[in-house]
């Protein structure tokens, strides 16, 4: 039987194990070559014994600071560790401060309709605002926390409602507007 392990990126070589095997001595010595040629990195990418990861070409130094970021930008600061692990946290997303609301932000559709039918609600809060970050709120829907930067919910009219878009301190409105039916007896 012939069994082989791949190396780590630190792992320069490759084990070979041989037990007791049928294969014929040219296909053993093959296998022979292709693993010292791996080894040497004549194969195998990533030179000097296989391996290599993308990504910057400059050397993970311990102690070296680095930096990790969250949904908005928003980055921390920590140090390499000699493991190469960066220690830095993000700040967490509720940090995010978030951006003004663009009038179109919050949208009826359709924007005039009747007493009894569905409108929807499209929201888009734009890429700067976190999602868990802002609320819907009107009539029948109570407050909603958003979780996705664009959106839709249906409503069914009962009355002239105003709904509310609100991302921290920025605000839109939208107001249903009604069709004026003529009375009938």
């Amino acid at each position: 039987m012939l069994f082989f392990t791949v190396p780590q990126k630190s792992d320069g070589i490759l084990l070979l194990l041989l037990a007791p095997v049928t294969l014929g001595s040219v296909v053993a010595l093959v296998v022979a070559e292709l693993v010292i040629y791996c080894a040497v990195g004549l194969i195998c990418g990533g030179g000097g014994g296989g391996g290599g990861g993308g990504g910057s070409t400059d050397p993970v130094v311990t102690g070296d600071s680095c930096t990790a970021t969250n949904y908005c930008g928003m980055t921390g600061t920590g140090i390499v560790e000699s493991s190469g692990f960066c220690t830095a946290l993000p700040p967490p997303d509720t940090a995010c401060t978030n951006g003004a609301l663009p009038d179109d932000a919050l949208v009826i559709d359709p924007p005039i309709t009747k007493i009894n039918d569905d409108i929807s609600l499209l929201w888009d809060i734009g890429t700067f605002n976190h999602p868990p970050n802002c609320t819907l709120s009107g009539p029948q829907i109570g407050t909603i926390i958003l979780s996705t930067q664009t959106g839709s919910t249906t409503v069914t009219v009962l009355g002239p409602h105003v709904f509310t878009l609100t991302c921290g301190t920025a605000q839109v409105q939208a107001k249903v507007r009604l069709i004026s039916l003529p009375f009938e007896t």
